[in-house]
């Protein structure tokens, strides 16, 4: 049971850390094109 809340909660923070990456780069992206289209 311990090992199961273990691997559940590190798969639930990998999960988090995985989308909050992949919105930093959208976001990254999304202002290089603001940026392009600005100048």
């Amino acid at each position: 049971m311990m090992s199961y809340e273990w691997h559940f909660s590190l798969y639930l923070h990998l999960k988090v850390y995985r989308e909050l990456c992949r919105i930093r780069d959208e976001q990254k992206t999304f202002g290089k094109i603001y940026v392009n289209t600005e100048l």
